[in-house]
């Protein structure tokens, strides 16, 4: 029996082509990011954006480069042709008058994403962010969110992404940038056709970040009172925005955490001794060891850092109209 089997009796369907497309190019996702990154770094996009042809060779890009790699236009050559293939890039061969040919890569639409707009905003910081390896670690630990019931981030870093912000200014930066980006580009597209706006006297965005969306807002309605509530860390980095300084300010989430604090202690002090939540203050457990890790904060030294904080005393939660208005936040 002839086992050959010719291509005429091989019959494939659209569908069954298109999945397999689909199929073929998913492992080059993390490739494409990775090669994406190194363009970015490199300044691919923009060396070609500011040429005079606005196209470029590998060669003329190396020659553009801090590079001592002999190699670097054959490397080049590659990861160019590999970004055309992508969509990301167009390129024209054309052949002198040795029969040799030239290859030259021009900008699509899509790479343009990646060149900072007139407001100075691009796709650029937010592609970083998920291209990182504090981020790229996590993707690892995806499995472990089902099976163990654990946030991948965590179980990458030991600690929770936004508390990890907290203590790596590098990646905080990089977030806060990919945030404002991002926002910048959303919210002109939002605000064209958005009318929600009108009318509305106090906005207040928690966890704002920058403050790129209020100051988004504010400039179409400067009429509207901004609010900006975020994390200290993130607060300290916020850009002041002409239009938000005019019109809001920007306040810290732990403050209003502290004055929720004080007024519910406040409103216990109040209260008699005898009171159940009173005496709850005062329970004591035996036999109780204190777990792993980085000691718990109380309640009870919450607030006495924040009656240190504002210099108050237990005998002025007795007057409640005075206890207020020591502990409001202004704004």
């Amino acid at each position: 029996m002839d086992m050959a089997l010719s291509m005429d009796n091989i019959s494939i369907s659209n569908e069954d082509e298109n999945s397999m497309m689909k199929a073929m190019h998913l492992p080059c996702g993390l490739v494409l990011n990775m090669v994406l990154k190194a363009a970015i770094e490199l300044d691919l996009f923009e060396l070609i954006a500011k040429s005079s042809a606005q196209k470029l060779s590998s060669y003329e890009i190396a020659s553009q480069i801090p590079t001592k790699n002999p190699n670097a236009p054959l490397v080049l050559e590659r990861v160019l042709r590999f970004l055309a293939s992508q969509s990301f890039l167009t390129c024209n061969i054309i052949k002198d008058d040795d029969g040799n040919n030239h290859t030259s890569y021009k900008l699509t639409p899509l790479s343009q994403r990646f060149i900072p707009d007139k407001d100075g905003s691009s796709i650029t910081p937010f592609l970083l962010l998920n291209a990182d390896p504090v981020s790229v670690n996590s993707c690892f630990h995806l499995k472990d969110a089902i099976l163990l019931g654990e946030v991948p981030f965590n179980m990458a870093h030991g600690m929770p992404a936004f508390e990890h912000a907290g203590k790596d200014s590098r990646l905080n930066m990089l977030f806060n940038k990919a945030m404002q980006n991002l926002t910048c580009i959303e919210m002109k597209r939002i605000l064209e056709c958005y009318n929600g706006f009108q009318g509305a006297k106090e906005v207040i965005d928690v966890g704002g970040g920058l403050g790129m969306s209020l100051a988004s807002i504010i400039s179409k309605h400067p009429n509207i009172k901004g609010i900006n509530f975020d994390l200290p860390y993130v607060i300290k980095d916020a850009p002041t925005y002409e239009v938000a300084s005019e019109q809001g300010w920007r306040g810290f989430v732990e403050d209003k955490m502290r004055e929720v604090r004080l007024r519910w202690f406040g409103h216990v002090m109040r209260m008699g001794t005898d009171a159940p939540v009173r005496r709850c203050k005062r329970l004591a457990l035996d036999g109780f060891r204190r777990g792993r890790g980085r000691p718990k904060k109380y309640w009870r030294e919450m607030i006495r850092r924040d009656m240190e904080q504002l210099q108050l005393t237990g005998d002025m939660t007795l007057d409640r109209k005075i206890w207020r208005m020591r502990i409001k936040i202004e704004g």
